[in-house]
């Protein structure tokens, strides 16, 4: 995961983001053998090496959390109005970013790592890496519906990838589904159920990758395990 070089030398309180131009102006920082003038250089701290005045600079060590995101949460580091963020429920001198985020009225399953490798692997679509979630829908859904999510759905942005769909159970006219999916796009589950003219009422991530959301409670987090990492990469 990439990051300006004047944040990472903050974060690693090896001095003020302010006085990294100062360092700059010097010549002292280099990043993989090459002077490095401008402030805003993007560098990955887990593949660059990174040296100032000749001496490398420590990178962070991994880390790998799974919150159960409540509603109403913003999937952001930070937000511009003041509202509460994911950032709110892990420790807060972690450096840790959000990978594939959830809108604020959806729930469940946020990975947050400082691995840029294992991020971009989760979200590139060449990967193809399962995401999973329990869909509300406030209509009951036909064997049409599950037809069409299961062969693709035309976006604005071209048809999706075939859906992974079962029917969980049927409350009167509503329907609890369970949908996998291993692309991307943006609002993708929400949008797919809405071309059908299928209104969502709730949606719950409860696994990326493998790793499931399992019983932990809302607004809570937990570091992930070695064999859950494992798993991941």
């Amino acid at each position: 995961m990439s990051v300006r070089l004047n944040k990472f030398l903050a974060n690693s309180g090896f001095t003020s983001r302010r006085k990294v131009s100062e360092l700059l102006g010097k010549r002292a920082v280099e990043v993989n053998g090459r002077i490095i003038f401008e402030p805003g250089f993007r560098v990955d701290p887990q593949t660059d090496k990174i040296m100032v005045f000749g001496k490398e600079v420590q990178k962070p060590k991994l880390k790998y959390y799974l919150l159960n995101k409540p509603k109403g949460i913003i999937s952001t580091v930070s937000d511009e109005h003041g509202r509460k963020t994911i950032m709110n429920f892990v420790p807060q001198d972690e450096r840790v970013y959000p990978v594939e985020r959830l809108d604020a009225t959806s729930t469940g399953l946020i990975l947050l790592t400082n691995d840029g490798e294992l991020a971009n692997k989760l979200t590139h679509p060449r990967y193809e890496v399962e995401k999973t979630y329990e869909v509300l829908v406030t209509d009951r859904v036909t064997d049409k519906h599950l037809y069409n999510l299961r062969n693709g759905i035309n976006l604005k942005e071209g048809k999706t990838a075939p859906a992974k769909v079962k029917v969980l159970n049927y409350q009167g006219t509503k329907t609890w589904l369970e949908v996998t999916i291993h692309e991307g796009r943006n609002h993708q589950v929400k949008r797919m159920f809405a071309k059908l003219k299928l209104n969502v009422a709730s949606l719950k991530r409860i696994s990326i990758g493998g790793i499931s959301l399992g019983s932990l409670p809302l607004g809570q987090f937990r570091e992930l395990s070695s064999s859950e990492i494992n798993l991941l990469v």
